[in-house]
């Protein structure tokens, strides 16, 4: 269960965190500036039911997990009112969504696959 009340986002036990290897991978909002998006670290993975509290003008929540194989993905909920959908950005597929929506929800995605170049590719 991953659930919007108010400012805050509840997180189900066990929902986003299953052992302790799973637990303590960053947790992001992307908020709405005047020019754009910013990432800001909100917490981290716990296999508890816990909440997080959002920065004003939150669009979507940012999940990081690094597979055992060291594979990245990040699952991206995109909080639309009382609505949240998720994307999955994988690795294998060059951080790009299956489905790619439009509108502000392919602004975020598009944001996203920016930031991950930015702050986690590195050069040789």
């Amino acid at each position: 269960m991953v659930e919007k009340k108010g400012n805050v986002l509840l997180v189900g036990f066990h929902e986003w965190a299953w052992s302790r290897r799973t637990c303590g991978f960053p947790i992001y909002a992307i908020v709405r500036q005047p020019n754009g998006f910013e990432m800001r670290k909100i917490g981290s993975t716990t296999k508890l039911a816990t909440k997080y509290v959002l920065p004003e003008n939150t669009v979507a929540v940012v999940k990081k997990y690094v597979s055992n194989r060291g594979v990245r993905e990040y699952d991206v909920y995109i909080l639309a009112g009382d609505e949240i959908h998720r994307y999955g950005l994988y690795e294998e597929n060059n951080f790009k969504p299956l489905e790619p929506p439009s509108g502000e929800a392919g602004e975020i995605l598009e944001f996203v696959r920016k930031w991950i170049a930015e702050s986690e590719v590195t050069d040789l």
